[in-house]
């Protein structure tokens, strides 16, 4: 029996609305819960760096979770931890010294104002913000490094033996980073010379290294409402090649920059928050997905702050998929909350889902 021109209309009209009723549907930012972890105790070098968590990465083999290691914004080491993801437990360990007290010239270093970290193929990689000072908009050398060192797959801890006081020899420092920005377009320029972090200056914030490629998240500038990313080869910075950097722009909004970044399957999660201090009670938290290939972008979720403090660490957990659904376990630390009070959300999102914004 053929359908009469009505009912084909009625028909494509009923199909057209389902489609859209869809597509909102997976446009929805979640409302996850968030579920408290704890700490077997305090991490090291006192108040303000367990207060200033900033970025955190864990080895990993077989898909598990091996060793991991975190960082702060105000003192020059990292902490190697362990994960006890059954009982929600953290278990911070021995420290690592990331820059020695003086350079080469007998100048006391400042600190790196170390934001983010990652892992990848062996090594653990971590960055300083590479802007100006917040208080009195100083260049300090020590801002502009980024740093790798080899760790063991299996227990995500070194492949050296010295710790604490006295930087390893195998702990490469990089500052080639700052003469790429200052160059790059987006970032360079006045951004990166002349204006403070709090006036918008340039501001890494997100690191995340996949196959020997670099993908740097900067919380400012925005451009036009745009988050910056930038993607160059590792080789690039660590090895003398010469590369012109990928610049990314990702609309996360006006006034709104990147928190932190992590490597999950086919792509990035991505923290977006407010470029600046003074729009972080304006601003909520939100999780993104960016598909790598497509370059798509996904929101994801809104995430709560914790008693007004604003998400600084990223950490995936858990990266599964099934038929329909990749789901991701998440661990948040927060900024100015002693040991970043971390707090594990769980997100998902559909396979065929790449809402664009």
């Amino acid at each position: 029996m053929s359908l009469s021109y009505l009912s084909i209309f009625q028909f494509f009209l009923l199909i057209f609305c389902f489609i859209g009723f869809s597509q909102k549907g997976n446009a929805a930012a979640q409302s996850p819960q968030a579920t408290q972890w704890s700490i077997t105790k305090n991490f090291a070098k006192g108040k303000k760096a367990r207060e200033g968590l900033s970025g955190a990465a864990c080895a990993a083999k077989g898909g598990e979770k091996t060793g991991c290691v975190i960082v702060n914004d105000e003192k020059n080491y990292a902490q190697f931890f362990t994960l006890d993801q059954q009982n929600r437990i953290i278990k911070p360990g021995k420290t690592i010294r990331l820059l020695p007290k003086k350079d080469k010239n007998g100048q006391v270093f400042q600190e790196m104002d170390a934001e983010a970290a990652s892992y990848d193929n062996g090594f653990f990689y971590v960055t300083g913000s590479h802007g100006k000072s917040r208080k009195k908009c100083q260049t300090e050398d020590a801002r502009y490094t980024i740093l790798r060192f080899p760790v063991k797959q299996n227990s995500g801890k070194p492949t050296f033996r010295k710790y604490g006081r006295s930087v390893s020899e195998q702990i490469e420092h990089s500052q080639k980073l700052r003469d790429i920005i200052r160059k790059a377009k987006h970032v360079g320029g006045v951004y990166a010379d002349k204006k403070c972090l709090n006036e918008g200056g340039t501001n890494i914030e997100g690191l995340a290294v996949v196959k020997g490629e670099m993908f740097l998240g900067f919380r400012a500038p925005s451009v036009e409402g745009q988050a910056v990313i930038m993607q160059l080869p590792v080789s690039a910075v660590f090895d003398g090649k010469t590369a012109v950097p990928q610049m990314h722009l990702l609309k996360l909004g006006p006034r709104v920059g990147i928190r932190d970044i992590a490597k999950v399957s086919g792509g990035l999660l991505i923290v977006g928050g407010a470029t600046v201090k003074t729009d972080e009670q304006d601003i909520t938290p939100s999780l993104y997905f960016w598909n790598l290939e497509s370059k798509k972008l996904t929101k994801l979720a809104e995430l709560p702050r914790s008693q007004g403090a604003k998400i600084e660490t990223l950490l995936v957990l858990q990266d599964t998929k099934t038929a329909s659904k990749i789901k991701y376990k998440i661990l948040v630390f927060y900024e100015s909350t002693a040991n970043g009070d971390p707090v594990e959300f769980e997100i998902s999102r559909n396979v065929s889902d790449m809402y664009s914004q």
